[in-house]
């Protein structure tokens, strides 16, 4: 988190930076500039070059107003920010659902060796996706259906004598990591891999 608000105050920075800079390039003229200007009849050209500049000030002003210059980087930096947070956001899911890959991984293992130790993985495995869940971040169901190609990676078949009954060809078969999509969006976080009925 603290990341986050680095990187955005290192962009607010950077943008009150080039408001600076633009804004020191213009040359502004105070009350005391003008006050100290004599107007002697000997001296029309330092009037005129103070107005001049003045003139040349606020129309520099007016133009950086009214240019692109600004709008755009103005928009750069809101566009970085937003992109930054969503990197942040995606990256944190990401590795969410990375712990809790290793946590089914275990879950996998001991059904395979028939351990004492299953059902409390199992409990483990239930609360890490209610976690998830609360982060707004949903296990996409595979178990069943037919290979989607947005969310599912092919590993190999099954022969249907080893498939569950109730199962087609092509159907998902085994599923060796869980695939998980944000809650709101349906962004894809990470595939599934799977088996198929053959």
């Amino acid at each position: 988190m603290n990341t986050i608000d680095e990187v955005n105050s290192n962009r607010s920075k950077g943008l009150h930076n080039l408001l600076d800079k633009e804004l020191l390039k213009l040359e502004t003229i105070s009350m005391d500039d003008i006050a100290n200007v004599s107007v002697k009849e000997s001296e029309p050209s330092e009037l005129q070059q103070a107005n001049r500049e003045a003139y040349i000030s606020f129309e520099t002003l007016g133009e950086l107003l009214e240019s692109e210059a600004i709008a755009s980087s103005i928009k750069e930096e809101i566009t970085g920010l937003k992109f930054d947070g969503a990197v942040g956001q995606v990256d944190m899911a990401k590795r969410a659902v990375e712990m809790f890959n290793l946590i089914d991984q275990l879950r996998l293992t001991l059904e395979e060796s028939n351990s004492d130790d299953l059902v409390a993985v199992k409990s483990v495995v239930t609360q890490a996706l209610a976690l998830l869940r609360e982060m707004g971040i949903h296990e996409v169901d595979v178990y069943g259906q037919y290979v989607d190609e947005e969310f599912m990676e092919l590993l190999g078949t099954v022969p249907a004598e080893k498939a569950a009954e109730d199962l087609q060809m092509y159907q998902v078969a085994v599923v060796y990591r869980r695939a998980f999509s944000f809650e709101g969006t349906g962004k894809i976080i990470q595939d599934a891999l799977v088996k198929t009925v053959s």
